[in-house]
């Protein structure tokens, strides 16, 4: 998934609400300051691996202080990557109402990357539409600073939708505005695979461009010299099925023998030694 992982070098972040007419229902200024330190506690403990230590002082920050944007952000990042989808869809959003609360005493920056990261939820959740409709949001803030996620994102959602052209529009745009972007790269040449066989029916010499197309833009994920890219196991599934198409064996078992070096364990290398045990 591409999300906006949380930033340990936050500006700090000093809310005081202003209650007309002395009402107390908001946090006083000493758990506002509590919540601050349990929200520095909670990222320390998840920059050390400690999730479970990071959730429970997450959790008291936003008890303290319900208004703590960045502890709810944090928590509804933790939460999608531990694929627990209806907390981090609540926290997300909470994330996202109270920062628009906050108005300009918020974080400008904080309410494109919880958007992004509510997309990604609603794809895992099969809520395209939802995805779709809070990634544009995204992609177009102009204080969004990584929208290729954003685009990228959106290029996911409209592809498991199978609008293929919609598809290939956002992850363009996403490499426009990041070349270097290979997940991007990835998903685009999914696209253009997707297209492949699609036409395969019609047109065997379009059906042809388009997985030539595919495995141009594999081969510039895999072979940028990024570490990162060349770590992407799914990239060499999908180039191993590309030049397996293409009537390049050797190749494609290369290709798939690399993915199950990569890890044995995963669905995508259990489908890539698959692969090699039907070409045996």
């Amino acid at each position: 998934m591409l999300i906006q992982r949380p930033s340990w070098h936050h500006v700090d972040l000093l809310v005081f609400l202003l209650c007309s007419q002395g009402c107390s229902s908001g946090p006083s200024a000493e758990e506002m300051a509590r919540s601050r330190s349990e929200y520095e506690l909670g990222l320390g403990m998840y920059g050390e691996g400690n999730v479970g230590g990071a959730l429970e002082h997450l959790l008291e920050a936003v008890r303290l202080d319900p208004e703590n944007v960045e502890a709810l952000w944090v928590l509804g990042t933790l939460y999608a990557f531990r694929g627990e989808y209806a907390r981090a869809e609540e926290y997300l959003n909470r994330t996202i109402q109270a920062n628009e609360r906050l108005g300009r005493a918020g974080i400008p920056a904080l309410t494109p990357d919880a958007k992004n990261t509510l997309g990604v939820v609603y794809i895992h959740t099969r809520r395209y539409e939802d995805a779709i409709r809070v990634l544009q949001a995204s992609a177009s803030d102009p204080m969004n600073r990584t929208p290729h996620l954003a685009w990228g994102n959106l290029g996911w959602a409209h592809f498991e939708r199978g609008e293929l052209d919609q598809a290939q529009a956002a992850l363009e745009q996403a490499i426009r505005l990041q070349p270097r972007f290979c997940a991007g790269r990835y998903r685009l040449a999914q696209v253009f695979f997707e297209k492949g066989r699609v036409s395969a029916g019609r047109s065997d010499r379009e059906a042809e461009e388009w997985f030539a197309r595919s495995e141009e833009s594999l081969d510039r994920t895999l072979e940028s010299g990024q570490e990162e890219c060349k770590a992407l196991q799914e990239a060499w599934l999908l180039r191993g099925e590309v030049r397996a198409r293409r009537g390049r064996k050797n190749e494609a078992i290369a290709d798939f023998e690399r993915c199950v070096e990569l890890d044995p364990q995963t669905k995508t290398g259990r489908l890539c030694a698959q692969f090699l045990e039907e070409d045996s």
